[in-house]
């Protein structure tokens, strides 16, 4: 239990930082930038960070608009996990980028939390090290992961994020597939389809003989997992035999060494297609490979004591079927990570991802979650900063997560 004057303190220090926050919110949400390109974003948060007080690194992994910023010095170490990055196909015209997934949400709340701790910390209440680390590009290629091999959390002790949900209450049981990006490019012989199609080889053949292929596998794999993928480049006229396509591909499981052992069955349908057709391939990933997330149930009853403190109810801890996948995922497989999902407090039946839930990321619909959000990470942190039991459970999960890597 956090001590009544260290919880009241967060509590006014959160006041204080609620301009600030908000502000970043509202501009983040009106320059919505995809992923890999979120300069804006990136400007102004470190631009924030830095007249703060924290000592910001950028870029960081080799990616421009990653970024790390640090207060405080010594353990816990402390990661806060900041995205920014925008969707497309929104507008009357489908062609403007918005932040229906409330990724300006989770970069302000991210901010609001390190600039209450760097507060608790000028105060002398707690001890350890804040690190708001940016993320860039969740929705594509996943850069956590990236920020993973840099090595940027091999110092971590507890990371955080708290993303946002339509409806009410909050999921700590949240859970995530490990994921495989696949793009498969196929080589034939182009000729004329109707006056020598004996001179061609179809690697448009090649592609769809790899689809029969999945589509057979799927029935002798776990219930778990998944397998979906598109034809990208079909070839160019119905009468030229196609010398090149491509197709791109999903696999996922709930653990990660069953997609390394699909990856390969899935490789092995298209070597089967390619002897059938003639055709040759090649392959790459083409987004960042996500590991998978599943919650500590440590860690999220200490965070389901942070909601409660925060103002947050109707809070639910009960394993939720896997869904989805998040580079979150990536960081869980080198530190105690904490993840939840907050509801907006909407009522309408809209969720992250619809255009009709860009009101509730912005603005006086998003202040109340906006609010908790910030409470409940800072809250979280400055628990574990202050009390040395929890700081010890932690540092044995920390190790025991690092003696498996």
């Amino acid at each position: 239990m956090i001590p009544a004057e260290l919880l009241q303190r967060i509590k006014e220090a959160e006041q204080q930082a609620r301009a600030c926050y908000t502000d970043v919110c509202h501009d983040i949400f009106t320059h919505p930038e995809p992923g890999l390109q979120e300069y804006y974003a990136a400007d102004l948060l470190t631009r924030t960070l830095q007249s703060n007080g924290f000592t910001v690194t950028r870029p960081v992994a080799g990616v421009e608009t990653a970024f790390t910023a640090e207060y405080g010095s010594g353990h816990p170490h402390i990661a806060l996990l900041a995205e920014y990055d925008a969707l497309p196909g929104y507008g009357p015209q489908n062609d403007q980028w918005g932040h229906a997934c409330g990724h300006n949400w989770i970069a302000a709340n991210t901010l609001g939390a390190a600039l209450i701790l760097k507060q608790l910390m000028d105060e002398g209440l707690i001890s350890g090290t804040v690190c708001y680390v940016g993320c860039p590009a969740e929705e594509t290629v996943g850069c956590k992961a990236d920020l993973v091999k840099a090595g940027i959390f091999d110092d971590t002790d507890l990371a955080m994020q708290i993303h946002i949900m339509g409806g009410n209450g909050a999921d700590l049981g949240y859970r995530a597939l490990a994921m495989n990006s696949i793009e498969f490019t196929y080589h034939g012989v182009s000729s004329h389809a109707a006056g020598a199609p004996e001179r061609g080889v179809n690697a448009l053949d090649a592609c769809y003989l790899t689809f029969n292929g999945i589509n057979a596998l799927r029935q002798h794999i776990t219930s778990d997992a998944r397998i979906h993928g598109i034809v990208c480049d079909g070839g160019l006229a119905p009468n030229v035999v196609p010398a090149l396509t491509r197709s791109r591909f999903y696999i996922r499981a709930e653990k990660r060494e069953y997609v390394d052992e699909l990856e390969q069955k899935v490789l092995h349908c298209a070597e089967g297609a390619c002897l059938m057709t003639g055709a040759t391939y090649e392959w790459r990933y083409f987004e960042n490979s996500f590991d998978n997330y599943e919650g500590i149930p440590f860690l999220s009853d200490v965070f389901e004591e942070a909601l409660q403190n925060a103002g947050v109810t109707g809070i639910r801890k009960t394993p939720r079927p896997y869904s989805g996948s998040t580079d979150v995922g990536n960081v869980s497989r080198v530190c105690p990570t904490a993840y939840c999902e907050l509801g907006a407090g909407n009522t309408d039946g809209t969720n992250v991802h619809e255009e009709a839930f860009l009101p509730y990321v912005d603005g006086v619909n998003a202040s109340e979650s906006l609010k908790q959000a910030v409470l409940a990470q800072a809250i979280l942190a400055a628990d574990f900063c202050s009390d040395p039991a929890k700081q010890e459970e932690l540092y044995r999960l920390r190790d025991a997560i690092h003696a498996r890597r």
